[in-house]
């Protein structure tokens, strides 16, 4: 079975938070959340690969981004 990382509950929405995880052999996956108020482009300063990326979805105090490392 494959193991499933998480992000670990909490009460503290005031900051942009993701988990980083291998795509391909030039891309990795950040998934996480931000605050209410937080922009695409103030989350996309925090989680912006080397050679840019395009978010996949971003919406509802969730995103998934795919960041452009190689």
């Amino acid at each position: 079975m494959r193991d499933v990382v998480r992000m670990s509950p909490s009460n503290d929405n005031t900051e942009i938070k993701w988990k980083s995880k291998a795509h391909t052999s030039c891309s990795m996956v950040k998934e996480g959340t931000y605050p209410e108020g937080a922009t695409i482009q103030d989350v996309e300063d925090k989680v912006r690969g080397t050679f840019g990326g395009r978010f996949e979805f971003f919406g509802n105090g969730k995103f998934k981004y795919i960041a452009y490392t190689d």
